[in-house]
Formats: C-alpha cells, structure tokens, sequence
C-alpha cells in the first residue's frame, strides 16, 4: 500500500500534527509521501521537523515562481503569466510524484487539499479519503456548497472521516452519502502514563494550557481566569502556557505575573505536561473538532478543564465517569469566572485530582495510535479493493 498523505502547509495546528503523527505511524507498515500543497502560507514550520526521515516529503510549490508570486513583485499581465505557470508546474510536480510513487490512496487533512486533488482525480487513478479537522465549519454553507457542486467532491472523495456531532450536521447538509462517512479517533505514539497525578496543597497547583496561538483558544480568558484566583489564594497557582502566535505576542506584553508563564512553542511539550496537575483548554474556537492537546493532556493522566467544544466530551468521557470538567460557553464564548470557578474545586478538593488523574489514564485508551493505525489500514485497503491488509 502506497500513501500520499496531503495538508496545505505546516501550520503548528491540530490538523498538521494530527497528519505528521499519523504519517509517522503508518510508516512502519508502508511507503508513506508527505506533501506540503502551499509551502508559503506558513513561514516558521515548526511541526516540520517532527516529520520521520523516512516520510518522502513534497512541498509541491516550493519553487521560483511560488517565492515570488509569495512576494508579490510583478503585477498585471506578467503576474497572471507566472501564476499560470506555477499551477502547472505544481500540478505536474504531484501528477509525477503520484506517478512515479504509484500511490493508491490520497488522504487529504484540510479543504483546500480536497479540491485540488478532487481536481486531480479526472485524470489519475487513486482513492481519495478526506479526514475533517473542522475546516469545513470555517466556511459558510453556500461557499461550501458551490464548492462541493464546482468539484463534484461528493462524488469525488471515496471516504469522509469525521469525530464531531457539528460534523456530521456538515455532512447531512452536503448530502455526503452515509456508506462515505467513518468515525476514527486521532492517536498518538508512546505509551500512555502509569503514574497517577497527585496534588499535595502544600505547594502551588500546577496547570498547563497547550494550543495554537488564536484568541478562540482561551488564552486570555485562562490567564483572567487565574489572576482571579491568584488573589483569593496568593501563590497557590501556576499556570504555564504553550503555544506561539500573534494573540499570544500581545498577551505577553500586558500580562506581567511571575505566576503565569509564556513558554512558546515547544516540540515536545507532553514533559511539561506531565509535570503538571491540570490540563486546561478553556476553547470557543467554531472549528474546533479533537484538539491534540486534550488527548496529550490524558495521556499524561491529568484531569482536564476545557469547554465541550468540538469533541472534547467524548475525549474526556469513560465508563467509570468524566476525567475532568466542562465549562459552558455562553453566547458562543467562555467567562474567566467559569473558568476559575472550575481550577477552584481542585484547589479545595486535593483528592479529586487524583480521582480524576484515574479516569483521564483510562480516557485516554481510545486515543492509542495502533488503534488509530488499524483503523485507517484497514479503510485504505477497503477504498481499494484489497481486504487482505492489516495493520
């Protein structure tokens, strides 16, 4: 089995490290081709490097007409003249890629990189499975439908997999037929935890927040959220944040507490997680589906304080209860008072950090990656005819 997994570019989003981690995993078992669609819509590509040597990357426009179509140096006629050439010379760089690796599945992580490779499949023969991170609750409903209709995707793409109940609304709405839909959660790589988070009230309770740098996060409403109980219980709280982006540039510069700590991006960010009580992701992000970072949070067996964005409920959901609690958003946003009303019943209830440290261990089973791997094994070869495949 030969496949060409696909995102627009490397963005440090949920999306992109799902699609590295998987492309990582799957690679074990066969030959893997990563393409990179738009290598100038993203400058700092952190996420790059966590891509395995072994993964064949592409970035398809990373060429002289991409840099300077990207810097925007002619105009007019001589402008139309260079972006014609540059869509031929990508789509011939992926047509020869697709060829000459003879890739039988594409597996696209992001709705541009749906449509181009839908474009594609006129005159190429692979299957083409979409896996929806929440990007096509970004556009409105007419532009997706004139999209869906302009690409004929609901004929196009063979294999739809989405995690949220908002996604299969989007689904219903496009009339993607149910024999195109599976569900299949993220996984990650490692193993999960064996030790049981534990809170001693003698010191500070330890909290960290993980996610993109977009305001929709919570980032704002978190560092409130703690200032708050900072002055009912002086030094009695940290809370360490990681993530990198404009919104966070500004936070930086308001927010002076030697309580709060700006961490940056980080490529490994599960060891200070694990040396955290609480994982928080007060998040009102639209798109949101199943952040990364509340799977990492689980795996390090920390309780989770997060909104019931996307699917994050389920995430945090087990037989013996929930690993955390939920915040409600009201009118679309979160309050820092909810939010600290929440970190409050930990700091009050020591105990409950470990009760809920169990539960987030046991949560996070669902979140294996061999599980992960199987799963989308298995829907390859079925896409392709072949039932004989395992993971």
């Amino acid at each position: 089995m030969n496949v060409l997994i696909t995102i627009g570019s490397f963005y440090d989003g949920g999306a992109e490290m799902f699609a590295i981690r998987l492309a990582n995993a799957l690679s074990n078992k066969m030959k893997i081709v990563f393409v990179e669609l738009e290598p100038y819509e993203s400058e700092k590509k952190n996420q790059k490097k966590l891509l395995k040597s072994c993964v064949k990357l592409i970035q398809a426009g990373k060429n002289l007409s991409g840099y300077l179509l990207q810097k925007d140096v002619f105009n007019g006629r001589l402008k139309r003249k260079l972006r014609n050439y540059h869509v031929s010379a990508v789509r011939k760089k992926i047509t020869d890629t697709i060829k000459e690796n003879n890739i039988q599945v594409v597996h696209s992580h992001c709705l541009k990189t749906d449509v181009y490779f839908s474009r594609l499949k006129e005159k190429l023969a692979f299957k083409l499975i979409s896996t929806l991170h929440g990007h096509y609750e970004l556009e409105q409903k007419e532009k997706l439908l004139q999209v869906f209709g302009n690409c004929k995707m609901t004929e196009k793409i063979d294999k739809y997999i989405y995690v949220t109940q908002k996604q299969i609304a989007t689904l219903n709405s496009l009339n993607v037929p149910e024999q195109k839909r599976t569900k299949i959660f993220y996984g990650i790589e490692g193993s999960i935890t064996n030790a049981i988070t534990t809170y001693d009230p003698a010191g500070p309770l330890r909290i960290v927040m993980a996610a993109r740098g977009i305001a929709e996060k919570g980032w704002e409403e978190a560092i409130e959220a703690c200032l708050i109980l900072l002055k009912k219980f002086p030094g009695k709280l940290r809370l360490d944040l990681f993530g990198e982006g404009g919104s966070l540039d500004e936070l930086r510069s308001v927010y002076k507490n030697e309580n709060i700590h700006f961490r940056g991006y980080t490529d490994d960010v599960m060891q200070f997680i694990s040396v955290a009580h609480i994982g928080l992701l007060p998040s009102y992000y639209e798109a949101e589906s199943l952040p990364n970072s509340v799977i990492e949070y689980l795996f390090c067996g920390k309780p989770v304080i997060a909104t019931s964005a996307g699917a994050i409920d389920e995430m945090l959901t087990c037989e013996e209860g929930k690993a955390g609690m939920l915040i409600n958003l009201v009118n679309g946003k979160v309050h820092a008072n909810d939010i600290a009303d929440a970190i409050e019943v930990y700091l009050n209830n020591p105990p409950l950090v470990e009760r809920h440290s169990v539960l987030a261990l046991n949560a996070a089973q669902k979140f294996d990656m061999q599980n992960c791997v199987s799963a989308y094994t298995a829907l390859y070869h079925e896409v392709v005819g072949n039932h004989s495949g395992k993971a």
